[in-house]
Order: structure tokens, then C-alpha cells, then sequence
């Protein structure tokens, strides 16, 4: 995520996180130069173990995550156009397939 909840928050909600959620699995970890609380809760509250660790450089902390659900996590709300993940292009012909 390219920008902190402070400068971001409209992008840091709960479709969010559950769309993440949506699509891990139990092995599933992630890290954040962000420990922002609105972060930490948020992956909390969608299934994932939090772990608080010093940070890099001048960064005073960071998070690690990894996915561990108790229940399945069902949020058929729609993320924002600006969270939106970008839609994987379509099958296209290989280069052998065109030479021939």
C-alpha cells in the first residue's frame, strides 16, 4: 500500500482488510512500514496475528502479519475505485501461436 492511513485514510477501511482476508490463505504473511493502530486493528479484526518489530533505518516501528482465521471472513461490500486492484489482462495468442 503506497500511502499511510494518515495520508490515506478513505483507503485504510474494513472492505479493505476483508478483501485482503478474501484472498489469503493460512500461510499468508505480509509486513507494513506503517504501525499505524488503524492498520494493526484492522488485520486483527480480519484474521491476522500481528507482530510489532523495529523498524528500519529511521523508522521506529513496523508490523508483521500472518493470516490465521478463526471464521470465515464474508464482506460483500465493494472496495472504493481508488482501491480497486487493477484487472489482469486478458489471455493473448503466445509468440509461437503468431509466428505460425
Amino acid at each position: 500500500m503506497a500511502l499511510p492511513p494518515s495520508k490515506n485514510p478513505q483507503c485504510w477501511q474494513a472492505p479493505l482488510f476483508a478483501h485482503i482476508a478474501r484472498t489469503s490463505h493460512p500461510t499468508t504473511t505480509l509486513s507494513s512500514f506503517s504501525a499505524a493502530r488503524i492498520l494493526r486493528d484492522n488485520l486483527q479484526a480480519h484474521g491476522f496475528h500481528i507482530q510489532k518489530q523495529t523498524g528500519y533505518a529511521n523508522k521506529r516501528d513496523m508490523i508483521t502479519a500472518t493470516y490465521r482465521p478463526t471464521i470465515p471472513i464474508i464482506d460483500p461490500t465493494p472496495l472504493p475505485a481508488w482501491c480497486t486492484p487493477p484487472t489482469p489482462p486478458k489471455n493473448r495468442a503466445s509468440p509461437s501461436s503468431a509466428q505460425a
